[in-house]
């Protein structure tokens, strides 16, 4: 079973590219997505980062693939599926796996640290805003 998803994380490392015995290949590029929320006093509670394995599909997300470098934000598009596998010490863990349709590197010209939540900085400025992550030329690119 696959699910759709889609979501915005930051790249672990440049990506992967194994080649079998056949000549097949298989590239991986690892995105982690932090996960939280902000409580009622708009403090930021943090419960950790979401990893995923991402597997470009096709020659539209492969073209990506030589722009990414550790950090590089990332938009993911494709399907999810999820994979059982015993670990080195024998314990069975999930893997989390997404099939990518689509890959694009997002930039953003917004300083290095981030105006407090809910403060009048937080808002974004005509020049942040991305209102088509695919297509045009909107801080994203798209492939």
């Amino acid at each position: 079973m696959s699910i759709d998803i889609e979501f915005v994380g930051n790249a672990g490392d440049k990506p992967k590219t194994v080649t079998f015995n056949d000549g097949n290949t298989v590239t991986n590029v690892s995105v982690g997505v932090n996960q939280g929320y902000y409580d009622k006093q708009q403090n930021w509670v943090d419960q950790g980062t979401a990893w995923f394995t991402v597997k470009p599909f096709g020659k539209q997300a492969e073209s990506q693939l030589k722009h990414i470098t550790k950090g590089v934000k990332l938009l993911v598009n494709g399907s999810l599926k999820t994979r059982e596998y015993t670990d080195e010490q024998g314990m069975k863990r999930l893997s989390l796996e997404v099939t990518a349709r689509r890959l694009g590197i997002v930039h953003t010209d917004r300083q290095q640290s981030q105006p407090e939540y809910g403060s009048p900085q937080a808002q974004p400025r005509a020049s942040q805003t991305q209102s088509d992550p695919w297509g045009g030329n909107n801080g994203i690119d798209a492939f």
